[in-house]
């Protein structure tokens, strides 16, 4: 093989560097050519433990698989990966080097005709755009160092895979022929590869960007540096459509209390109209007659059920799925008279590394009565984990049967923006709302929502190892958490019939 090895200081193109310009241009610019730091996010970003642990299973797959170690020179990996390859070993974690590009593919087989397969194992559910980038722009790599791939493939989980007493992993992977699928991704990866070079190499300043609102830029880390006119964001917090948003960034209006809605009476919808008033007068605006009529479809006693889940991929409790939510916690807090402001409060979280949906069940079944309302902040979730748990313990369907049609969702109000407050922001959450309507938050806890709150316990279920026990801390922080959540519910009930009356 004639390969040149390209010069330490050579800018590679990565394949991070590759789907991060083909999202956003300017974030490539600002932080992997200036390296400038950009705001952190507000919230924690939920990362998966257990990727590591999936690579490891799809590696499995394969005998005779040479694990390449880190090396601190990639030129030194690329030489050890084509020494391999000479070989005919196959490789996990090669590295292979053309020119400027750099790629490294999971997996790397080498067949007995001596053509390559090249395999990308997927540990998430939501990388289907990504996946036939990745693969063209490996394929790109080794078609220019002339080696012979004859195939692509993604390892990927199937999600459809229910853990029955044993684990098969031959049934928890799904393995796809991609080799047909990347034709329409190789252009898009030659151009943009291009138009990498071209930023790379040459020279702009802060100018150059790009200040259209982008669909990403409510959680964009660079916001003050791409759009310096936005003051805290505001104009972004509009609801519904980012076309609008850049109509008005367009027309130098930049806060939403600036919107001249007999202008773009055409253009606003009604959600967008009613945020703009609360806005520009910073009042709250309260359709009383819709929140009147969702109000009296809550009967008592009144229970308001929140759960916290986990929803690993590998399935860790029998019967379940990859990816599906189990409870490991809930709260219930119930009002069982409209005349008696008395409130009781229940929660179980379990405590081990046993399934927990057995306790859970057969509590909430004694507590939960067939009258009343189960009021939930979108109740979809809450009623499926119920539903997904009596599927294994059958013993409560019955149960399950009876009170099914009692759930209600507690955000219906601030979805149709019934009521909606400035304070708000433009969301709909219950994190936003429970301040804006009643003053109390989750502020004051360890724990702030509830992809901390899956991870958190993820990683405590981890730590059993032998006769140690975990600190039990963490458990009483979670149902701290699950505690305010359901109380957030009474709060907001409450606080509408107040406005209403």
């Amino acid at each position: 093989m004639n390969i040149t090895v390209p010069p330490n200081l050579l800018k590679y193109i990565t394949k991070s560097k590759l789907l991060n310009f083909n999202k956003c241009e300017n974030f490539f610019k600002l932080n992997l050519l200036q390296n400038q730091e950009g705001n952190k996010r507000k919230s924690p970003i939920l990362y998966n433990l257990e990727n590591e642990k999936v690579k490891e299973l799809a590696r499995s797959l394969y005998g005779n698989l040479q694990i390449l170690p880190k090396f601190n020179d990639v030129q030194e990996a690329f030489q050890q990966t084509l020494l391999k390859l000479e070989a005919k070993q196959s490789i996990s974690h090669a590295v292979l080097i053309s020119k400027d590009l750099i790629a490294s593919p999971d997996l790397l087989i080498v067949h007995d005709d001596d053509s390559l397969e090249i395999i990308e194992i997927v540990t998430s559910i939501n990388a289907k755009k990504d996946i036939e980038i990745i693969l063209s722009f490996y394929l790109l790599v080794a078609l220019e160092l002339n080696l012979p791939v004859k195939k692509l493939t993604v390892i990927k989980i199937n999600s459809n895979y229910i853990l029955d007493n044993n684990f098969d992993i031959q049934s928890f992977f799904k393995i796809v022929d991609y080799t047909d699928k990347i034709e329409n991704s190789s252009n898009l990866v030659r151009h943009t590869i291009e138009s990498i070079r071209k930023v790379r190499d040459g020279i702009y300043d802060s100018d150059e960007l790009s200040h259209k609102i982008c669909s990403n830029l409510k959680s964009c880390s660079f916001q003050a540096t791409c759009f310096p006119n936005l003051q805290d964001g505001d104009l972004v917090t509009l609801r519904e459509s980012s076309n609008i948003i850049n109509q008005l960034y367009a027309a130098n209006i930049f806060n939403i209390s600036d919107i001249p809605i007999e202008e773009y009476t055409e253009d606003l919808t009604k959600k967008q109209i009613i945020q703009i008033i609360s806005n520009k007068y910073q009042l709250a605006q309260v359709d009383k007659s819709n929140i009147l009529s969702f109000l009296t479809r809550i009967k008592f006693p009144v229970y308001y059920l929140d759960f916290e889940t986990i929803n690993p991929q590998i399935p860790f409790y029998n019967k379940t799925k990859a990816f599906q939510h189990v409870p490991f916690l809930y709260s219930l807090h119930i009002w069982r008279d409209p005349n008696n402001d008395e409130l009781e409060h229940f929660d179980y979280i379990q405590d081990s590394t046993s399934d927990p949906r057995h306790k859970i069940l057969e509590n909430l079944s004694q507590l939960i009565q067939p009258r009343g309302t189960i009021l939930c902040f979108n109740d979809f979730f809450e009623k499926r984990c119920i539903q997904e748990s009596v599927q294994f313990v059958h013993e409560f369907q019955d149960w399950f049967e009876t009170i099914r049609g009692n759930f209600l969702d507690a955000a219906i109000p601030f979805k149709s923006l019934d009521y909606y407050s400035y304070k708000q922001n433009g969301s709909a959450s219950l994190k936003d709302i429970l301040p804006a309507l009643t003053g109390a938050s989750h502020s004051h806890l360890d724990i702030q929502n509830g992809h901390s709150a899956n991870l958190i316990y993820l990683k405590w279920i981890q730590s059993f190892s032998g006769n140690t026990i975990p600190d039990g801390k963490v458990l009483e922080q979670l149902r701290e958490y699950c505690k305010m959540d359901t109380l957030a519910l009474y709060l907001i009930h409450k606080k509408l019939l107040e406005i209403v009356n």
